[in-house]
């Protein structure tokens, strides 16, 4: 089976186990002169358990709305999650360095943002998703 197809039968899968559904959302005051308040809802046995304002969801989309609104974050929880986004970014950005001299980078890379991951976390600082 390929990647794709896996992929649909396992949101199949999912989608069906949870009685989900994934809408595309707008406002009521949306018409044919223009969409309002657009983005994606998810929902589990017709209760909404998720509501984004925009036109994509990835997995950080998702954490970020599940952990905590970002509208309901306090400046200092703002910041934090930004700082770890930033974290999530380096280390991604690290994995694609894949030969040559990139490799002696790709772990000194990896190794920076934990060694900074770890200090924030050693003052009692920690990602929104682990509070």
């Amino acid at each position: 089976m390929s990647k794709n197809k896996l992929f649909l039968a396992k949101l199949k899968a999912l989608l069906k186990e949870y009685n989900a559904d994934i809408q595309f959302a707008c406002a009521p005051s949306s018409y044919t002169y223009g969409i309002y308040d657009g983005g994606i809802l998810i929902r589990v046995d017709n209760k909404q358990v998720f509501r984004n304002h925009n036109w994509y969801i990835d997995s950080k989309e998702i954490k970020v709305t599940m952990a905590k609104k970002l509208e309901e974050m306090t400046p200092r929880e703002l910041a934090i999650h930004e700082i770890f986004a930033h974290l999530d970014g380096i280390e991604e950005n690290c994995e694609q360095m894949t030969s040559g001299n990139f490799m002696h980078n790709k772990n000194a890379c990896k190794f920076s943002a934990q060694i900074i991951r770890n200090r924030l976390e050693a003052i009692g600082i920690k990602d929104i998703e682990e509070e």
